[in-house]
C-alpha cells in the first residue's frame, strides 16, 4: 500500500497504489491527511468519527469518501491518522455501494496546507492484471 505526490501545474496529484481496495481507500486516506498535516503533525487528545458513503462505482465511492472525510477534518479541525471499515464493499461489487467506516486521529491547532476539494479528475480505480488496484487522485488547492 501506498501513495506518492506527483507534479502537476495548478493542483496536486497524487498516485495511491495498492494489494487491495480497502488499502487504497486507507493509502488515500492517509495522503491526504499527509498533505493537510504537513506528515507528521502534533496531535492533541483521540477522537473518532464515523463515515457512511453510498455511490454508483468505486472511484465514485473513493472520491466521495475521501471529501467527507476532509469536510470531517475541516470542521472539527483534525487529522485522522487511520481508519477501520465496519462496512466496506466485496471487490467484485457492481451497482450502488455502500461504505461505514470510523476513522481515528486528534485535534490539531491549524493545518500545515489546505484542500479545497478531491475532485474527480483523472480519478479512475482500476485492477491490474497482476491484481494490483491504483488511481490517481487530484486535489483542487
Amino acid at each position: 500500500m501506498s501513495y506518492k505526490f506527483l507534479e502537476h501545474t495548478a493542483d496536486i496529484r497524487m498516485e495511491v497504489k495498492a494489494q487491495s481496495l480497502k488499502e487504497v481507500f486507507e493509502s488515500a486516506l492517509l495522503g491526504v491527511m499527509h498533505y493537510l498535516g504537513g506528515g507528521n503533525p502534533k496531535l492533541n487528545g483521540q477522537v473518532k468519527r464515523l463515515i457512511n458513503v453510498s455511490a454508483l462505482d468505486k472511484t465514485s465511492l473513493l472520491i466521495d469518501f475521501l471529501n467527507e472525510v476532509l469536510a470531517s477534518a475541516q470542521i472539527h479541525k483534525e487529522i485522522y491518522t487511520g481508519v477501520k471499515f465496519n462496512f466496506f464493499p466485496e471487490e467484485n461489487d457492481t451497482g450502488e455501494l455502500f461504505l461505514e467506516a470510523e476513522i481515528f486521529g486528534g485535534e490539531v491547532e491549524s493545518f500545515l496546507k489546505d484542500i479545497k476539494a478531491i475532485t474527480y479528475h483523472e480519478a479512475n480505480l482500476v485492477k491490474n492484471e497482476k491484481g494490483e488496484w491504483s488511481t490517481i487522485i487530484v486535489f483542487d488547492i
